[in-house]
């Protein structure tokens, strides 16, 4: 990993906020609650959107507002446009911002027939802002030549205080010279701006990719003096910075309200232009963003995947005694689930006669377990079937994941309402009825 990371600044207009004697007695608690360990906190969900409106529909714009025009800063090529806008080169018939029916966010670059490139770029300013906790995005990019997508972040006094006074934390950045395997996270504030630019990149591990089909999470644990940036993994951040960091003199422009962006810029001094090889028209995927606050005494919510690793925000497999792990490489349809868990969850496999005991929660509280499973050994129903029970009590009699499911290769998720045992655990045991008892992952809510 490099320590900096050169790139040139982004910036935008910003809404003016102010804060209350309240508020700022509530954000100095909660930087108190943060400035723990990342790994030892429980989050509460605070905002979301999971983009999963109609195939075609537009961002709702209560959450999100849509810039129009072209972006003078940094030699970029492209022209933003909103959802619906026929300002020229826009064309509603071709939108640039979408959702695409199937619970994803399409930011989509296109090279119009003069040659000018369209794209899109969304924000929360002057819908929502946000100071502290935890934001993140799950992805799917497009590496090519001339593209520079970003997930970040601007302070809100930006109309009045200008950038990078501001404060500008890029949450995560791609450019062609990073190579599909690496992006960047990095913070701008003066005296630390542009190609001064205190970052980091981060190279997936195992050989993963910007534009692998199973997606990535881009985060940051934000509080009082400190952001954690992560990949994935939220309990393990990649590259944290407090104001030791930034240069002796300069001044620490991160403890006050920020909003979220999404772009898909083109060209510019950093990734430098698109050639013959760049697609169009090429799509940026966000399946959510979401923000999460500390809560010191709500229980954390369970996500672990049965025969894997982790893959945020579900945690490598764990809490089970007997059966075998196995993993594959097979896609998996999820279009016939609400809320699927990752693709790598439904490429993983807990199986045979075994059982989980989850522990950490008060005895007598009630909680969701979804239960996520997809066949991909056995071609026809009848050949596994098995059995589910939850704290004793029969849940699944006989299951048949392509009979339940409909298809090999497809997901199906069975939730039922629990209440912790008395000794505040959740036991899950499946016994084979035919062949071998099988799950994916298990959420406990």
């Amino acid at each position: 990993m490099q320590t900096t990371v050169f790139q040139a600044p982004r910036t935008g207009m910003a809404s003016r906020s102010w804060i209350s004697l309240t508020y700022l007695l509530a954000m100095v608690f909660l930087s108190l609650i943060l400035g723990q360990t990342a790994s030892a906190q429980s989050w509460s969900l605070a905002w979301s959107d999971e983009f999963n409106g109609p195939a075609g529909s537009a961002p709702s714009g209560a959450d999100w507002s849509f810039v129009l025009g072209k972006n003078n800063a940094n030699g970029e090529l492209e022209f933003y446009c909103p959802p619906g806008s026929n300002t020229s080169p826009c064309n509603a018939s071709t939108p640039n911002i979408f959702e695409d029916g199937k619970g994803n966010l399409i930011i989509r670059a296109i090279k119009t027939p003069s040659g000018t490139w369209t794209s899109g770029r969304m924000s929360t300013s002057g819908r929502h802002t946000f100071q502290f906790g935890r934001m993140e995005a799950r992805m799917k990019l497009v590496p090519a030549a001339g593209f520079w997508p970003a997930f970040w972040m601007l302070g809100t006094n930006i109309g009045t205080v200008g950038w990078p006074t501001c404060g500008e934390q890029d949450i995560m950045e791609w450019v062609p010279q990073y190579t599909p395997t690496t992006t960047s996270s990095t913070i701008h504030g003066p005296g630390y701006s542009g190609a001064g630019g205190i970052g980091r990149r981060f190279t997936f591990p195992n050989g993963g990719r910007i534009d692998d089909g199973n997606y990535h999470t881009y985060g940051v644990v934000w509080s009082q003096n400190r952001m954690q940036y992560y990949r994935d993994d939220w309990t393990a951040p990649f590259f944290t910075v407090t104001p030791s960091d930034i240069p002796a003199g300069d001044q620490w422009v991160f403890n006050h309200p920020f909003y979220l962006l999404l772009n898909f810029a083109i060209g510019g001094g950093f990734p430098g232009p698109p050639n013959s090889s760049t697609p169009s028209p090429a799509d940026v995927l966000v399946d959510y963003v979401r923000v999460f606050q500390p809560c010191s005494s709500c229980t954390q919510p369970v996500d672990i995947n049965s025969g894997g690793g982790g893959v945020a925000p579900f945690v490598a497999d764990k809490d089970f005694n007997g059966g075998t792990a196995s993993t594959h490489a097979v896609t998996i349809d999820t279009s016939h689930v609400t809320n699927p868990a990752p693709q790598q969850v439904y490429q993983s496999i807990r199986f045979g006669d075994f059982s989980y005991t989850i522990p950490g929660f008060t005895a007598g509280s009630n909680h969701t377990v979804r239960l996520h499973f997809a066949e991909t050994f056995w071609t026809t129903a009848g050949q596994r079937v098995f059995n589910v029970s939850i704290n004793g009590a029969t849940v699944l009699t006989n299951f048949d994941i392509v009979a339940a499911a409909g298809a090999t290769h497809r997901a199906i998720i069975k939730e039922f309402p629990i209440t912790a045992n008395s000794a505040g655990n959740i036991v899950i045991q499946l016994v084979s009825v035919t062949n071998n008892a099988a799950i994916n992952g298990i959420e406990i809510q």
